[in-house]
């Protein structure tokens, strides 16, 4: 399992070789920001049209996925509804997380790119979604590749959090395996 970190930006995002990019959106984020706001930018606002006819809301438990139609070098754009920002806390970050997994795997994506759930406002500290995220991907054990798309100057924190989580998941894999 390899879980490597990419600043958002377009560039850096065109310089990706994945299957999907995943991120999230709250019900009242208008304009879409962080990495879907690039996305929106680069798809010449098909986004922020969709939003505004309503075919995508970002409503709590939303999922959307959107052609990207060439315009990177992934195939698909999942898009989860994050709910209200109000209400959004790491018991959601977590369930959304968990769909985001899921999602892959029933689509047998073994390569993607994730932007952290609710990062792109501020809500949710990067460190803990981090540490989160790298748990349930070592317990899932795929997708095979996870680029999380972060602010360069949290990278070198997250890869910390990345560390600590395969330290454990290796001592739970030990002890499961002595008992």
């Amino acid at each position: 399992m390899l879980i490597r970190f990419v600043p958002p930006d377009l560039r850096r995002l065109d310089e990706l070789r994945g299957e999907a990019l995943c991120t999230g959106l709250f019900e009242e984020e208008r304009p879409p920001s962080g990495v879907l706001g690039l996305v929106d930018w680069r798809l010449a606002g098909w986004i922020s049209e969709a939003l505004a006819a309503g075919r995508i809301d970002g409503h709590w438990g939303g999922q959307w996925l959107v052609s990207v139609g060439g315009a990177f070098p992934f195939e698909k754009l999942f898009v989860f509804g994050l709910g209200a920002r109000r209400a959004f806390d790491g018991q959601r970050q977590a369930r959304v997380v968990d769909t985001m997994l899921h999602t892959l795997r029933r689509g047998r994506v073994r390569s993607t790119a994730l932007a952290l759930p609710g990062r792109s406002l501020g809500e949710r500290e990067a460190l803990a979604a981090a540490e989160y995220l790298a748990e349930r991907l070592l317990q899932a054990g795929e997708p095979d590749e996870v680029v999380v798309v972060e602010e360069a100057k949290r990278q070198r924190e997250l890869e910390r959090a990345v560390a600590r989580a395969r330290r454990r998941s290796s001592l739970a894999q030990a002890e499961a395996r002595r008992s």
